[in-house]
């Protein structure tokens, strides 16, 4: 099987991606564990501050920081997309991981 680099710097890239939702996950559920606790140590008006601050369950894990910059990164990762085929931009075909690989991590850090 003949595997070239870009894919595996692209597999890299959503490698970090994945670990960096993980990490996001984590500490949203140790923030959320740690002022449960504190709440249940609390007393009378620290109490009800603290009951203010706990997340709310419905909400969405993720949240968007910058919608715009999330755009563009979509957009590049298309722009990867149509590079890789051909369709665009053919002189910097063998470059289609660039686009890519700067997609993902922007994408990524898009969320908090």
């Amino acid at each position: 099987m003949n595997l070239e680099n870009g894919i595996l710097y692209t597999g890299i890239a959503l490698l970090f991606f994945y670990l960096y939702l993980a990490w996001l996950r984590g500490r949203k559920r140790r923030m959320a564990r740690e002022t449960a606790v504190a709440m249940s140590k609390a007393h009378g008006a620290k109490k009800r501050e603290l009951a203010a601050k706990l997340p709310d369950p419905n909400a969405p894990r993720y949240e968007v920081r910058s919608w715009p910059i999330l755009v563009v990164m979509m957009a590049l990762l298309l722009l990867s997309l149509l590079v890789r085929n051909g369709t665009l931009l053919t002189e910097y075909k063998d470059y289609w991981w660039v686009a890519s690989v700067l997609g993902v991590v922007g994408f990524a850090f898009c969320l908090k």
